[in-house]
């Protein structure tokens, strides 16, 4: 015979229902316990919560009618300071109202009344119930907030450090650009990034100050009109001269100018700053363009790059060999004709890689041996330009990132390894303009696939260096050739020569109209005077083998084109074209 359940314990178990029911209501409808069980000022608690979560249902879904909407005007408003400021703290009180009611809740059930085990039972699960449910969700916000603020401090050297510039700058980011930012641009409409990487993260990196190498160099320029994008790579063993006081010496090669420059480890966001600023101007030396930003980056941004896009990125590798690539410095291997590389070693060699494959590949160079870079570094620039196009095109194929993981994958690389002249203002509209461009549209450029040639790999001081064909320090035609890539004038791909004479007698004329064609993407050749003075400005085409330039000059100037040479003038070797400046 089973004994029938005692009037306590039947008690104890309908109390034991109702608490959960209770419990369960007011979580789900914050106040709703208390407008029901409670009693005078509980009860008008109670009744206040409750209009203010239907106030709050009711504007969710209206926020949400809207975002449908209007998607980007709404983005734009809630990332707007003074909303964010107002939500974050608006967020917080209901967060912690709710929580109060929670535990208010808990103590209407009265748990003491249900038994010691299932009040101990009730009470456990309750309390637990509620620390996930209401303050759970905290944890996570706030852990992806501290990476934004600790990202953003860290890319512009601690000019923002705070959680409304890091939520505003990403909200920018999806929405296009903040309507009032702004990117500086050359006199050609261009934005021109010098990227500087570093190995200063790696364990296997060389101790002391070579992690500090920028065995990496890059600039990238962007133009915001015509949507597309030149990588141009700089052979880090280019021989340059050093800034005055540069530990190295007074010349050397490339890749120790921002060492020279500050770049250490410990350095305060002030003195990285400094650094990067520093050495733009040995960069717009050889390159002759005007840089705007400069950034250091090392190894760790781009394994989280890659994992952030989805963890793998479809690269079309550049390999001297048949047999593919192997390294023996980074154990990379890559054949042909396979799962990965699907193939042949040399058309390029499309392969799809994961982070540390990508990696490997962007430092790989056969400097130990192995086979696939015969041109070494050269090889190496080719394929980290490959892997920032993969990068794009995944980007552009998954979204700027694959899902909330991936951001904070991508937060957590960039923490303190990326450090940059940019300003808050200036990161979502640098990064709206990257976002719009299409991978297709980003052409990758390389001294030594120059044609004709522009640079050499002389023994200089006893290493083996990379320097101009034109003089060691004379980087003239790297300069021509970088502005005729860059030239968005058709004329300026036949790559004309010109010599500029002024024969106004106004001074400085010759030099002013030298710099313009320069900047079209023309090469100069001689700029003097004529030798006689002229009214009227005058064109000769020398070779009459470049039609296009001779049309461009013709429209640029407002004159009839004349063949062959001036009077009295010996055009340089090279010219094709003489301008003779009148007054």
């Amino acid at each position: 015979m089973i004994d029938s359940p005692s009037l306590l314990e039947r008690t104890q178990a309908q109390r034991s229902r109702r608490a959960w029911v209770l419990f369960c209501s007011g979580l789900v409808i914050p106040g709703s316990a208390q407008a029901v069980y409670g009693r005078g000022r509980n009860r008008q608690v109670g009744r206040f919560a409750l209009k203010l979560w239907l106030t709050l249902l009711a504007l969710a879904v209206i926020t949400g009618i809207l975002w449908l909407l209007f998607r980007n005007a709404m983005i734009s408003f809630f990332t707007t300071g003074w909303v964010l400021a107002l939500l974050i703290v608006a967020a917080g009180c209901i967060v912690a109202f709710w929580f109060i009611l929670a535990i208010d809740t808990i103590i209407l059930a009265r748990p003491w009344s249900l038994g010691r085990r299932r009040g101990a039972i009730f009470s456990s699960v309750a309390g637990l119930l509620t620390v996930l449910l209401i303050l759970g969700p905290v944890v996570p916000v706030a852990y992806f907030a501290s990476k934004a603020t600790s990202a953003l401090c860290n890319v512009t050297n601690g000019q923002d450090c705070n959680l409304i510039s890091a939520v505003t700058a990403v909200g920018h980011v999806f929405n296009g650009g903040s309507p009032h930012s702004t990117i500086k641009t050359d006199a050609n409409g261009r934005t021109n990034v010098l990227l500087l990487g570093t190995s200063d993260d790696r364990p296997d990196a060389d101790s002391g100050t070579g992690s500090w190498l920028t065995d990496s160099i890059m600039v990238v320029s962007v133009s915001q009109s015509a949507h597309n994008a030149y990588m141009i790579s700089i052979p880090r063993d280019l021989w340059v001269t050093y800034p005055a006081g540069c530990p190295a010496g007074t010349q050397g090669k490339v890749n120790a100018v921002y060492q020279c420059n500050g770049a250490a480890s410990g350095n305060s966001p002030a003195q990285d700053q400094a650094a990067l600023t520093a050495t733009i101007p040995t960069f717009e030396d050889i390159t002759g363009l005007q840089i705007q930003y400069a950034a250091n980056i090392n190894y760790s941004v781009l394994v989280s790059l890659v994992n952030a896009v989805g963890g793998s990125i479809t690269v079309n590798v550049v390999s001297t060999d048949p047999r593919g690539i192997y390294d023996v410095n980074t154990g990379l291997t890559l054949n042909p004709n396979t799962p990965q590389c699907p193939t042949e070693a040399t058309q390029p060699m499309i392969c799809t890689v994961d982070a540390e494959t990508a990696l490997a590949l962007a430092r790989a160079r056969n400097s130990d041996g192995g086979y696939g870079l015969a041109a070494s570094n050269f090889n190496r620039e080719q394929n980290q330009q490959a892997i920032i196009v993969g990068l794009m095109e995944q980007a552009s194929s998954n979204g700027l990132f694959a899902d909330l993981a991936g951001v904070t994958t991508a937060l957590d690389g960039i923490g303190a390894n990326l450090r940059s002249t940019f300003s808050t203002s200036e990161i979502p509209a640098l990064m709206s303009l990257a976002r719009d461009i299409p991978a297709t549209s980003f052409t990758s450029l390389d001294f030594i696939s120059a044609n004709p040639a522009i640079v050499g790999t002389p023994m200089i001081a006893g290493q083996s260096a990379v320097a101009p064909l034109a003089g060691t320090f004379d980087y003239s035609a790297i300069q021509a050739w970088i502005a005729t890539n860059l030239s968005s004038d058709p004329a300026a791909a036949e790559g004309a020569t010109i010599d500029v004479l002024n024969g106004s007698g106004q001074s400085g004329i010759a030099a002013a109209t030298a710099s313009d064609l320069k900047a079209l993407g023309y090469t100069i050749g001689t700029i003097g005077n004529y030798s006689d003075t002229t009214s009227n400005t005058q064109v000769y085409d020398i070779t009459g083998n470049k039609p296009l330039t001779s049309a461009a000059l013709a429209e640029k100037f407002g004159v009839a084109v004349t063949s062959g040479s001036p009077a009295g003038y010996e055009p340089s070797r090279q010219a094709d074209f003489v301008v003779i400046l009148g007054g």
